[in-house]
């Protein structure tokens, strides 16, 4: 039978174990946003943060598709969409969906935002 002092300690393992995952993700993808994007170091580690911290499952999967395959998984939320954001708005894939994500969450905001943008 454990002891409560062998489960905390597995607890705390299995959640540094967590927090290193994401931190060894986080430097993955800002290495990959510098390399073959051209971001800044800070852009980057914001971009990468923001993508992180995705919660709306088909945009989790677009990110995870362009983090583990390159590939562009489409992603619509009318108005908007991944592709129509890259090419009227000049935004990159992951620009896209961090926007998209955005506008799920608070609309008006991220509309008024990129109508500055026009």
């Amino acid at each position: 039978m454990m002891t409560l002092k062998t489960i905390l300690i597995r607890k705390l393992v299995c959640c540094l174990q967590d927090m290193l995952e994401v931190k060894l993700m986080h430097e993955n993808l800002c290495r990959k946003l510098i390399v073959e994007l051209d971001y800044s170091e800070h852009a980057a580690a914001q971009t990468a943060t923001d993508l992180l911290r995705i919660d709306h499952l088909d945009i989790k999967h677009a990110v995870n598709c362009w983090i583990s395959y390159d590939e562009a998984t489409p992603v619509d939320d009318a108005p908007f969409s991944a592709d129509i954001l890259m090419r009227q708005y000049g935004m990159t894939y992951p620009a896209a969906l961090v926007f998209l994500d955005w506008y799920r969450e608070d609309p008006v905001v991220a509309f008024n935002a990129i109508r500055v943008r026009m």
